[in-house]
């Protein structure tokens, strides 16, 4: 659906939810899933990947090739001086953690071509 017509209504055994400010909806993220985004209009998203610090999951060149660049650890712009100025002491541990434990796995090694152009800028590489 995503690759073809991206506006049509038709999606097969799909479950329409109507969101307000402030709702919340949880999904997997493999889950086929599309919204509706109105030009001009801010719009917040938070994209939660859950796992456990004594069995992480770092990535991996085979899942940032099969993912065409999409790995939900892999942030490497956590490192940036400043990144994490302005959270409270709370937040700050628990993405000083996040670091410790994928931080080691951000290398640019991981940036192979199957990623695409598009995604090799996301991550602020140069092609």
């Amino acid at each position: 659906i995503r690759l073809g017509d991206s506006t049509s209504a038709a999606m097969p055994g799909a479950v329409r939810l109507d969101l307000e400010p402030g709702d919340l909806a949880f999904f997997h993220v493999n889950s086929l899933h599309r919204g509706t985004y109105r030009a001009g209009v801010p719009r917040r998203t938070i994209a939660v990947s859950y796992g456990h610090r004594s069995f992480p999951r770092p990535p991996t060149e085979d899942w940032m090739r099969r993912m065409k660049g999409y790995a939900a650890p892999y942030q490497p712009w956590f490192r940036q001086p400043g990144y994490l100025d302005g959270l409270s002491a709370g937040a700050c541990t628990f993405f000083q953690r996040f670091v410790e434990v994928y931080g080691p796995h951000w290398g640019e090694d991981l940036l192979v071509p199957e990623i695409g152009a598009q995604r090799m800028a996301y991550y602020g590489k140069k092609v």
